[in-house]
């Protein structure tokens, strides 16, 4: 992991592998100013734009923050992957939040290391005081956050941090004084005296060092100097300290003139007692957390990892201990809280570890925050969820002491709330991508259970399918720690297909064999859900369960559709809004980050969680099924007419709750093969098209045209069901399988009206350009006539817009009854038509009919500039990967001799047609420059340019071809 530092000690800069970069630009720089104040802390846009603008806002001032938050990511994590999530500068709830441990700030270092030095100091420990504090004076580079320390939002903190530097400073003349290092202690002295201000214990300290120096008399005429500056400008007489000191310098105190023996704090580090469980096996797949967790714990009073049930805490927070005993020298203890049953207690029993009793007077909780007074004592409090919120005053009382140099690494299922508190939010181990690649090695999860099965049968051998099996079940097992330990263990009684099936029927059934140990607190995946689930009042729990409808993500609109909330113990009617982030606190749910730039948060329950909380909903599964599912189904019924520009957002909704819609399909379409759900799928045949997830998309039209053989089907539901599926089976090549779709349709089309019409009229001009598209010219010539029938009937300008741009494409797809001239101009108006009226379909095949003709007139130039906007179009109309049309511009890069971009946009166009289930290369002048570019390259410059073309996504090539 590359450590990466943040310099706002001085001109505000970040420093990673040693080499110090100054911020890209003065508003990128302003905005790391204010993350860094606000360190850890959440910082709302408003509060950014403000600092960065002012008066000065914009229209597209928010766009221009994200532009700058953008850059600033690529300085403080360089080596971040393309579509990496940032783990630093986080967006949070409208707002971002700098997420870096307290040693990777200055600031932050040098205010530790002060208070570090403060205590030890007074521990008598002033030799070491002095090294903490010449480590925190090295980083003061100059005004902290120049250019911006006079900015009004900066003023505070950079007063702040310069106390900190008098203070350090200082502690320094204290502790050179202590030690009787009065040569230097007079040199530092001078210097801090010379500043501005009236700082007495300055002038003390330079007093008795002169006095030490024997030269008492330059001590007296120094406290006379400063009583005339103070009386005269100020009107004041020195304090008691001063006073008193002078009193004694003139009564030849004996005592002053020895300097305090240290305490023996500053002798070496003793061999740390370490009270910890043992190791029962190697910890898997979790290096990066734990060398986080070193650090915060380190430098953090209070850190708590958080986390589901069976995620791996306790084991993750013992090895942290466990490397971080020699930090401690009084030792390092764990604290197993599970079987408190009140935070009462929990100070006696702490007590009872550590080995002393509580004294005469005074409560055991004073008693113990006595005892950890100037003592380095790590406690591992685990298990801490059951005893909040009461634990949270006793742990606060515990390290609140200026001199309590202990920490507390806590493990619970929700934040102690202390004050001070760093929190790890602990994930479950990564999983295989679902794009079943095999030649990546085995992740986290994986790795763990190939190491526990081997464990438990050592004469196992797994690779080939099995690894296969082996990554289902962990992806069904959602990467949790405890339930993959378990399901591995099975190995010795149960085939991995067994286990499999296992998994997926009921994973809350996963228990432990044989013994557990005494840390081994729920022997089933069950039992550890069932503890976080008894903490919950009985609101939470209702939602907690009806949520369990909802597999995979899903937002807080899907979570009102189908939850009905109840009064709480005190006739509160709780929003379902209110309930989600308790619910994540209690880490029941896990709220995942938005799949694009201003995306909605979702949320999930991890597959054992959702197992759990579906078994307790007893006989109210099919009324809440029956909720989504019209929900649902409402959804979709409720989109826009088709390509209009609003679609697309509606389709991002459809995304961030695609899990539902999925299940609902199966249900209503599979299970119920209910006929008044048939038409759903072809409101989203163009979702699908635009989304690559053509292949699903079949399988759903073609169960929805079996089920309008139903006599309750309407004639509406039949002829939109049976077109949409002739559509994506064109698309596919398949016309043997779309002609029958066509002909059970097409022959209905007259006894339609109203919004039937208008919608079996959307879709009959895509239909005619898929029956293009594979090659069947005669089905695309008599699906156009077809259409101009609708179209009169109807009158509808969507529709006429449509049809003209469907007419050109088709007609430049099968050319020869159309001059190439007269198609572009066609094409041009039919164009400008569709933008016109918004019909971003229509210009979207225009675009393409004009590419395609400059194509065939060998105009490279101008044929990119309207495949260009193809794609723009394309991304306007919600798709994000390549598309099968990429091949268009891949053919027009081709002819212009880019053969190396060409090969790139070849292989985008290969995979989006693989994932499409379509043909490569689709058009026939493809086959042949698809030809010449193999030729034109090398094998290895082609095999580069084609591995760098398989998962680019259209912004990547507008962004490309841009520069």
């Amino acid at each position: 992991m590359l450590l990466v530092l943040v310099r706002d000690l001085g001109s505000m800069a970040v420093e990673a592998a040693g080499a110090e970069i100054v911020a890209p630009g003065r508003k990128a720089g302003a905005i790391l100013a204010v993350l860094t104040i606000h360190q850890g802390r959440r910082v709302s846009s408003s509060t950014l734009i403000d600092a960065l603008w002012g008066d000065q806002v914009t229209a597209g001032t928010t766009s221009t923050l994200e532009s700058h938050v953008w850059r600033l990511r690529q300085l403080l994590e360089p080596r971040r992957g393309r579509r990496e999530p940032s783990k630093m500068l986080i967006n949070d709830a409208g707002g971002y939040r700098l997420l870096v441990s307290p040693d990777q700030i200055d600031s932050a270092q040098l205010e530790r290391m002060v208070d570090n030095a403060r205590g030890r100091l007074a521990a008598g420990a002033a030799d070491i005081a002095i090294e903490l504090v010449d480590t925190a004076l090295e980083l003061w580079r100059g005004r902290p956050y120049t250019p911006f320390s006079d900015e009004q939002w900066a003023v505070a903190a950079v007063a702040r941090l310069e106390e900190s530097l008098q203070q350090a400073r200082e502690l320094r003349l204290d502790a050179l004084v202590e030690l009787g290092r009065t040569a230097e202690a007079l040199a530092d002295s001078e210097s801090l005296i010379a500043e501005p201000g009236f700082r007495e214990h300055t002038r003390a300290q330079r007093m008795l060092a002169l006095h030490r120096a024997g030269r008492s008399d330059e001590a007296l005429q120094t406290f006379q100097e400063f009583r005339r500056q103070l009386s005269g400008e100020l009107g004041l007489e020195p304090g008691v300290e001063l006073v008193s000191l002078q009193r004694r310098i003139l009564d030849q105190d004996a005592t002053l003139l020895a300097p305090r023996e240290p305490i023996g704090v500053a002798s070496a580090p003793q061999a740390a007692t370490i009270h910890l469980p043992g190791r029962p096996s190697a910890l898997i797949g979790r290096e990066s957390e734990l060398h986080d967790l070193l650090a915060l714990v380190t430098s953090g009073a209070a850190v708590t990892v958080t986390g589901p049930a069976g995620c791996g805490k306790t084991r993750l927070a013992i090895d942290v201990a466990r490397d971080l005993a020699p930090r401690f020298p009084e030792g390092v203890w764990f604290v197993d809280l599970a079987a408190v049953d009140t935070a009462i207690h929990v100070p006696e029993m702490i007590m009872t570890i550590l080995g002393f009793g509580s004294g005469i007077t005074g409560t055991p909780l004073e008693a113990l925050a006595g005892y950890l007074q100037r003592r380095r004592i790590l406690l591992v409090l685990d298990n801490c969820e059951h005893l909040l919120p009461e634990l949270t005053p006793a742990v606060e009382t515990l390290l609140g002491s200026a001199t309590c140099w202990s920490s507390v690494l806590a493990t619970s299922r929700e934040p102690l709330q202390v004050d001070g508190e760093t929190v790890w939010p602990l994930q479950p181990l990564a999983l295989p991508d679902p794009d079943g690649r095999t030649d990546r090695p085995p992740t986290a999860a994986v790795e763990l259970f190939l190491a526990r099965a081997v464990a438990a049968d050592s004469s196992l051998t797994i690779e080939g399918n099995d690894l296969r099996t082996v990554e289902t079940i962990c992806t069904g097992l959602d990467g949790l720690p405890l339930a993959i330990e378990l399901a591995a263990a099975r190995v010795r009684t149960y085939s991995l297909d067994e286990i499999s099936e296992q998994v997926a029927r009921n994973p809350v059934t996963l228990s432990r064999l044989g013994r557990s140990s005494r840390h081994d607190h729920h022997r089933s995946v069950g039992e550890a859900i069932e503890w976080s689930v008894q903490l919950l009042g009985p609101t939470e729990r209702r939602v907690h369960e009806e949520l369990s409808v909802l597999p995979g993500r899903f937002t807080a609109r899907a979570a009102r559709a189908v939850t009905e909330v109840v009064p709480d113990d005190e006739q509160r009617l709780l929003d379902v809004d209110e309930l989600l982030p308790m619910l994540v606190n209690r880490s029941l749910l896990v709220r995942e980050q938005p799949t694009r730039k201003g995306g909605r948060s979702t949320f999930r329950q991890l597959a054992t969680v959702r197992a759990h909380a579906a078994h307790l909903l007893d006989d109210r599964t099919e009324d809440l099924l029956d909720r989504r599912d019209s929900w649902v189904l409402g959804q979709i019924n409720a989109l826009p007419r088709f390509a209009q520009l609003a679609m697309t957002a509606r389709y991002d909704d459809l995304e961030d709750d695609y899990a539902a819609i999925r299940a609902s399909l199966q249900r209503t379409l599979v299970e119920r093969r209910d006929p008044a759900a048939a038409v759903a799928p072809a409101r989203l045949a163009l979702y699908w098209y635009f989304r690559e997830e053509l292949l699903e998309g079949t399988r759903w039209l073609e169960s929805a045209a079996d089920l309008t053989a139903d006599p309750r089907a309407s004639d509406g539901s039949r002829v939109l069901s049976h077109l949409a599926c002739a559509v994506v089976l064109l698309f596919q090549a398949r016309p043997d399988l779309a002609c029958s779709h066509v002909d059970a349709s097409v022959p209905l089309l007259a006894g339609l009206d109203g919004p039937d019409l208008l919608a079996a009229g959307d879709l009959l001009p895509w239909l005619a350009v898929t029956a293009a598209v594979a090659e069947q010219s005669e089905t695309a010539r008599a699906i156009l006539e077809r259409t101009r029938t609708v179209i009169e009937r109807t009158g509808d300008d969507y529709h006429q817009a449509h049809a003209r741009a469907a007419r050109c494409l088709v007609s430049a797809l099968l050319p020869g009854q159309t001059s190439q001239l007269d198609l572009a101009t066609e094409a041009r108006d039919a164009y400008a038509r569709g933008m016109d009226v918004e019909h971003l379909m229509a210009a979207w095949m225009s675009s393409n009919a004009l590419a395609l003709t400059a194509l065939r007139t060998a105009s490279p130039d101008e044929g990119l500039v309207w495949a260009r906007r193809a794609i723009d179009l394309s991304m306007r109309l919600g798709a994000r990967r390549g598309g099968t049309w990429l091949e268009l511009i891949a053919d027009l890069m081709t002819m212009a001799r880019r053969h190396h971009r060409a090969v790139q946009l070849f292989s985008a166009a290969s995979a989006a047609s693989s994932r499409a289930g379509t043909r490569f290369p689709r058009l026939p002048i493809s086959r042949d420059l698809y030809a010449d570019v193999r030729g034109a390259l090398s094998r290895s410059d082609f095999d580069g340019a084609w591995g760098a073309g398989q998962s680019l996504t259209l912004e990547q090539i507008v962004a490309d071809d841009a520069d």
